[in-house]
């Protein structure tokens, strides 16, 4: 049988704010001790109903890390995806609200990603979402940002602590003036709605310059760590 367990993926300034902020993942190990990544195993998830009990799994346990680490005096913030099949889980949000209750944690420091897609075709749910994960106290972010064709619009009707950016925003950025400039639009649009920004999937030191340059707050991408079992800072 595979065993669960979470990894672990810094999130870093670009400002200095030494804030600890971490991508949290769920991955498997089998009999065989190879660990297998979500992509590996979440379609079939998908297909047989189990992804609303995954992601209570992996909130259940980030937040019990948190716990642990806050008696060790860290102030930790963990970023983790909730599912479309969660979203429309009538009872999440109640669930949500008893883990925390009885939870000695600050609630802001579990920030819930939503894929933008879902957020576009669910616009009700995730405005509820938004709303009453804000009454108890946690913070959302809009996960993969840049695939409507008009991102600066959309965010206009979203209410939203993070923008993750989508990768295709970021690839090839240094080689692309257009592209850098886009980037740099969208980065303002963000900091005016009073949201931050965190460009993902970094991979060389170019880009990091470029990004700063572009007024970008977090980045994060296997360049800087790649996803580990453990919470060591990074160096």
């Amino acid at each position: 049988d595979a065993i669960a367990f979470l990894y672990y993926q810094p999130i870093i300034s670009l400002k200095g704010d030494g804030q600890e902020r971490y991508s949290v993942f769920i991955r498997l190990r089998d009999d065989r001790q190879c660990v297998r990544e979500a992509k590996e195993f979440l379609a079939i998830a998908v297909q047989t109903g189990r992804m609303i009990a995954i992601d209570r799994w992996v909130i259940e346990h980030a937040i019990s890390v948190l716990i642990e680490q806050r008696s060790q005096s860290r102030h930790l913030h963990f970023f983790v995806n909730v599912a479309e099949e969660t979203l429309r889980d009538e009872h999440f949000l109640g669930w949500m609200g008893e883990r925390l209750a009885r939870q000695p944690i600050p609630p802001e420091w579990l920030i819930l990603q939503v894929m933008e897609e879902y957020a576009l075709t669910n616009p009700s749910i995730y405005a509820r979402l938004t709303r009453e994960l804000s009454a108890l106290g946690c913070r959302v972010a809009i996960n993969r940002f840049g695939f409507s064709q008009e991102p600066e619009r959309l965010l206009n009707s979203l209410r939203v602590d993070f923008i993750k950016l989508d990768a295709q925003l970021i690839s090839g950025i240094a080689d692309d003036d257009p592209k850098f400039k886009r980037l740099q639009k969208l980065a303002e649009v963000i900091r005016d709605q009073g949201s931050i920004s965190i460009a993902t999937n970094i991979e060389d030191a170019r880009t990091l310059s470029v990004l700063w340059t572009a007024g970008i707050d977090y980045v994060q991408g296997n360049f800087l760590q790649r996803p580990a079992p453990t919470l060591d800072p990074i160096q």
